[in-house]
């Protein structure tokens, strides 16, 4: 596996497009996005209107998280039975056990972010949100919201622009009380959106292969993630230039696949199946995965943007 930026640039651009969202032309950007939609379910955005200082300051957090020791600050913030926020490092997809570590973060139930955590207006489908403390790292909370709140209006305004590209609005059911609104009021005021921080150690630090972590296939001996489509609406995601292991499939191709390479400051776009079945297939989700790297370390950043947890999707 190469991850040279001169051997998969051009490639990654016909797969996964860059478009520019400062395009003083609407109906082009728009036009691009469908097209993207339609053939591979992923993009690239540039000129997204998410200032390069807070992204640091995010990379500069999510790396603060991965190097605490596991015991006892990581492992105080495990996920469990009933509460899926917090951290993991035995995720799995598609039943099969991922190569990484993770740190779920998602919006409040009260949707009031100066509440404290655990206050129980916080109480969803989900559970509660578990961050470090300011004194294993200092404004880890603040800045993380901050992220996730820049991130979750430009899914807004892209989903807008996905919208547009059918040339129609459609009307959802809440699922409580059947209330018709537009999906995009829905995704504006009720999503159910979630942050995930994400470490992807080398190959090289797999000691023990009875655990069959991220066990792959005769091609590939592990896996960060296997190869998968996201079930949500779309997912935004902060990639790592500097290892790229990041796979989407080619068009018509069942195992035809192209590592992404990010544009500078953008973010990658890929539409999940509840986009694929909200626009009758006229959309499809992006099919995609990440490999392991015989010695570097991946990080990533993944916002999942979905409607409400009573939202009633069809075509």
């Amino acid at each position: 596996m190469s991850d040279t930026k001169e051997d998969v640039a051009s490639t990654s651009d016909k797969v996964v497009p860059v478009i520019d969202l400062g395009n003083s032309d609407e109906s082009v950007i728009v036009k691009q996005i469908a097209t993207a939609c339609a053939e591979t379910g992923a993009f690239q955005v540039i000129n997204h209107g998410i200032c390069a200082s807070l992204i640091n300051d995010h990379e500069r957090q999510r790396l603060a998280f991965f190097e605490l020791p596991h015991f006892p600050s990581k492992s105080l913030l495990y996920r469990y039975a009933g509460n899926a926020r917090g951290y993991m490092d035995h995720d799995f997809t598609k039943q099969r056990r991922d190569w990484k570590e993770c740190l779920d973060i998602g919006i409040p139930g009260s949707r009031d972010w100066n509440l404290a955590d655990d206050d129980e207006r916080n109480a969803c489908l989900d559970g509660f949100n578990r961050f470090p403390s300011d004194q294993e790292i200092a404004g880890f909370r603040s800045i993380t919201i901050k992220y996730f709140q820049a991130v979750e209006d430009l899914c807004y305004r892209i989903s807008v622009l996905m919208v547009k590209g059918l040339g129609v609005e459609t009307t959802i059911s809440d699922g409580v009380d059947g209330t018709e609104k537009s999906l995009l009021s829905m995704l504006k005021e009720e999503n159910s959106s979630y942050l995930r921080l994400n470490h992807y150690p080398p190959r090289c630090l797999t000691v023990d292969k009875k655990e069959d972590v991220g066990k792959g296939d005769e091609k590939h001996e592990y896996y960060g993630i296997h190869p998968h489509s996201d079930s949500g609406f779309l997912t935004l995601l902060a990639q790592d230039p500097n290892c790229l292991t990041h796979e989407v499939s080619r068009p018509g191709g069942e195992d035809d696949w192209v590592a992404v390479q990010p544009a500078p400051q953008s973010f990658t776009i890929l539409t999940g199946d509840m986009v694929m079945l909200w626009s009758n297939k006229k959309y499809i989700s992006a099919w995609h995965r990440v490999l392991t790297h015989p010695v570097k370390h991946r990080y990533s950043t993944l916002f999942f943007y979905n409607p409400g947890y009573n939202t009633t999707v069809s075509p």
